[in-house]
């Protein structure tokens, strides 16, 4: 058969989805042909209607999270172009019989306009959706008029069978894995098998994707940057992420799942030589819920047949000094730890991750030492917080010696348990997406806070770093940089252009140099 997937991607930052990839590939596999539609560099903000939203290297931009780097010579700029008409391009010339869409819940307005007009094109196709919005809102997606089926679960296994029913025109609504519509009636079966053994899974191929997806910018530096994992699954159940859903839905997703040490570096090697890569995005949930023996045979593989730096995340419990030894060796060169916020409270009790500061400082500690760059992910405007909580986030990253914090507001998304909390008390609008009221965007809050205004919110998060990497003496006066008027924003601007002189990208301003004020 012929399966047009859809990539329906609002950021050109060089992320090329594994699960997508894998499936694409598993079908080629299984002897179907499969073409790519793919979004990453159309302007698609006319679609999306969000205008708060930037991408991921001018948002990390914006907070000073990232160096400013001239990326026109690469092509990695959003072209003004009508996606229905190119959509309907491809259609005609390929002529599929099934349109696979796999959306992320930040891309399903954009993943609705693709399905409609597909559906416009021609009726008989039909439409499938999966990926990460699946999970979460399977009712929303199988109620649109243009998806006809939804993929809830790994894909690998159940879409294989679902073509085999299709092209043999057999009870297609009657697999495992998917709701489908057929004839008026809604089939809800149950989920899909989940892929125990990875090592069965075809290789990797990239060559799907523009080969300008393979450029990824990272610490000043632009690479050719592979995406794989060597892990499924995940066994926390945080709060604000969906894997907490899909461990409800498949109980299979607590396991972790990981390749034979032998197949999966075969596959790198293979990556690395086929798209001349210099660089890896490994993204594992978690890498270093890897045991310690395994991590150990792997990092002697990696670096004697693979040899080229990477970065992974990781929970800041899985960090041990012989882990991240293995990591050294392997050839890592930055490692983001989960720590959401320095408010012990907050990470218990509304973000679901118990996981002491004392962990933290002790996992920074050892990465520190090994000469890792440190990224911490960290999270703002969650329900009932409060200006002490966002001190607290401060002073952690301070505290903790952490190279490059990142920031951005969290969102509550469907399928999420910190939606229901936000909800129930009253603070978020269960309907806001269908009533178009907003949509994320890394540096605006969304949920209420009766404690601090979005004003507030907003000089807080465009001053966090200046707070984290300047010493004390100087908080006074970046304090006035949270102010969106004038004299606010030439402090921010000098602070600003002090941080880019003094690149403090990867460190703090020495605690005995001056700053004339």
């Amino acid at each position: 058969m012929r399966i047009l997937f859809v990539f329906p991607n609002i950021d050109c930052g060089g992320v090329k989805p594994v699960g997508l990839t894998s499936i694409m590939n598993s079908c080629r596999a299984a002897g179907h042909e499969v073409r790519l539609f793919d979004t990453s560099f159309f302007d698609t903000k006319y679609i999306i209607e969000n205008n708060r939203y930037l991408g991921l290297n001018d948002a990390g931009e914006e907070i000073l999270n990232y160096r400013h780097i001239d990326v026109s010579g690469y092509g990695l700029i959003q072209e003004k172009k009508d996606v229905k008409e190119e959509l309907f391009s491809a259609l005609r010339e390929f002529q599929p019989e099934i349109v696979g869409i796999s959306a992320l819940s930040t891309e399903w307005k954009l993943a609705r306009h693709i399905s409609r007009a597909v559906k416009t094109f021609n009726s008989s196709i039909y439409t499938v959706l999966g990926g990460i919005h699946a999970y979460a809102d399977p009712v929303g997606v199988i109620t649109e008029n243009s998806i006809d089926i939804v993929c809830i679960g790994e894909g690998e296994i159940c879409f294989i069978d679902l073509l085999k029913k299709i092209e043999d025109g057999g009870e297609f609504e009657k697999t495992d894995g998917f709701w489908v519509k057929r004839d008026g009636h809604l089939y809800k079966n149950q989920v899909g098998q989940t892929v125990h053994n990875l090592n069965k899974l075809p290789y990797l191929d990239y060559d799907f994707y523009d080969d300008r997806l393979m450029f990824r910018v990272y610490n000043g530096s632009v690479y050719r940057s592979g995406d794989q994992v060597i892990t499924r699954g995940c066994y926390r159940k945080c709060a604000y992420c969906l894997y907490h859903t899909m461990q409800q839905i498949n109980s299979d997703n607590l396991k972790l799942r990981r390749y034979e040490i032998d197949r999966i570096i075969a596959e790198l090697s293979y990556l690395k030589k086929s798209y001349k890569l210099n660089f890896f995005r490994f993204q594992d949930a978690t890498f270093l819920s890897l045991g310690q023996s395994y991590l150990r045979e792997l990092a002697d593989s990696y670096a004697r047949e693979v040899g080229l730096p990477f970065v992974i995340d990781v929970s800041p419990e899985t960090v041990s000094k012989e882990k991240v030894r293995a990591l050294v060796d392997m050839g890592c060169v930055a490692v983001g730890v989960g720590v959401e916020t320095g408010n012990e409270k907050i990470r218990f009790e509304i973000c679901n991750k118990p996981i002491k500061d004392k962990t933290i400082f002790e996992a920074f500690d050892l990465l520190n030492s090994y000469g890792l760059r440190t990224v911490s992910f960290l999270l703002m405007g969650f329900p009932m917080e409060t200006l002490s909580s966002y001190w607290d986030t401060v002073r952690l990253a301070r505290k903790a010696k952490v190279n490059a914090p990142t920031l951005c507001f969290v969102y509550p998304f469907k399928g999420t348990k910190l939606r229901e909390t936000a909800v129930k008390m009253g603070l978020f609008n269960e309907n806001a997406e269908e009533m178009e009221q907003i949509g994320y965007a890394r540096g605006w809050p969304v949920i209420k806070n009766p404690n601090i205004f979005v004003d507030e919110y907003r000089g807080l998060f465009r001053t966090f770093l200046l707070y984290v990497k300047f010493p004390e003496r100087y908080w006074g006066e970046i304090k006035k940089a949270e102010k969106f008027d004038e004299k606010g924003n030439k402090v921010y601007q000098k602070f600003s252009r002090i941080y880019k002189e003094e690149d403090l990208y990867n460190s703090f301003f020495p605690e005995k140099k001056m700053i004339v004020i």
